[in-house]
């Protein structure tokens, strides 16, 4: 019983450590698309 919590623990643990870059990166990827549609509205062109 004791081990069976202990692997569930690190494959939690492991699945969090899994998940903080990915939502690190599409956080990222948001804040970068967002922004230059925003760019794009404000300016009203691509920017370079």
């Amino acid at each position: 019983m004791m081990i069976g919590s202990g692997i569930s623990r690190m494959f939690l643990l492991l699945g969090l450590y899994a998940l903080i870059p990915m939502v690190l990166i599409a956080v990222g990827l948001l804040i970068f698309f967002g922004g230059r549609r925003y760019v794009e509205r404000k300016y009203g062109k691509k920017p370079r």
